[in-house]
């Protein structure tokens, strides 16, 4: 059954709001506003073929069930195999960065439920909580939430990570300068040694980061496209541990713009175990599912 998501009015026009470059966000009655995106970058994810992960703004909890502040739409990740889609809010425009929800600016509690749909299309009562996390917003900000995985224990019940990130769309970047953000989300891999491969086939490791851990990001750093090769700043990511190329990939030698280069996947093999629906008694009822290694990059432009 397909996870049905009632868009309202007002979501709509703060979307449409966020996209608008030259009006400085704000909600009905001049509350000043802040924008959100959000992505999943689980793995995990990937072997889920039914129902969606539900994220509720400053919610309350009554035996299981949740008050989605006062809005009526539900941001959400869909995660049936054949509509995956895993960014909110998502709209196919080329080479435009991520769009942003407005919400009230201030401190928000975000919570990260699995959900599967009812049959009405879509259950108030999440199946279980994966995560959650509070920030403070400011106003006429943007934040990236990525929800990643967690820390593996074999057999046991997967664990997620949250990772909110400025988009600092505020960034100058000077002509001939590419900026470059890296973020590390995968639980198993090593810490990595980031190097750029020069246009003369040599590598630099100058201002990127060395001793990057899971759960940790950079700021933003500059790159000079004449270092291009085939149109492409090319990067080398290496277990600091084993000295082993991890990933191999690039960023678009396009000057003005800014990237994020997310490392997610699993550099192991693991066997966790899925929640699937609920038993007769009301209990979870869990999968062992294998989740295969494909530690891989994920290159965003954020604008």
């Amino acid at each position: 059954m397909k996870l049905k998501i009632y868009i309202t009015t007002f979501c709509f026009a703060v979307l449409l709001l966020s996209c608008k470059k030259d009006i400085e966000p704000a909600l009905p009655g001049g509350t000043a506003a802040a924008g959100v995106n959000f992505l999943a970058s689980s793995d995990v994810f990937l072997k889920y073929s039914s129902g969606g992960v539900g994220i509720f703004l400053d919610t309350v909890a009554n035996n299981k069930k949740f008050i989605n502040s006062e809005y009526s739409s539900l941001p959400h990740f869909n995660l049936i195999d054949y509509s995956r889609q895993l960014e909110f809010p998502k709209v196919y425009l080329k080479d435009q960065g991520p769009l942003f929800l407005s919400y009230p600016a201030g401190t928000h509690r975000w919570l990260f439920s699995y959900m599967i749909a009812d049959k009405n299309g879509l259950t108030n009562s999440p199946l279980t909580d994966l995560a959650d996390t509070s920030i403070e917003m400011g106003p006429n900000t943007e934040t990236c939430f990525y929800l990643g995985d967690g820390p593996v224990t074999e057999n046991t019940v997967p664990k997620y990570k949250i990772l909110t990130i400025p988009a600092g769309k505020s960034l100058k970047v000077e002509n001939g300068s590419v900026a470059l953000r890296l973020v590390h989300l995968s639980p198993d891999a090593d810490e990595l040694q980031c190097s750029l491969v020069k246009a003369d086939g040599s590598l630099s490791q100058e201002t990127l980061p060395q001793n990057l851990k899971y759960g940790q990001f950079t700021q933003y750093l500059m790159l000079n496209t004449k270092e291009a090769r085939n149109n492409s700043l090319q990067l080398r990511l290496v277990s600091k541990t084993t000295g082993q190329v991890l990933i191999y990939t690039g960023i678009p030698a396009i000057e003005g713009h800014a990237y994020t280069l997310l490392v997610q996947g699993f550099q192991k093999n693991h066997q966790l175990n899925l929640p699937v629906g609920r038993n007769a008694d009301g209990t979870i009822n869990y999968q062992n599912t294998a989740i295969e290694a494909n530690l891989r990059a994920l290159i965003r432009q954020i604008f």
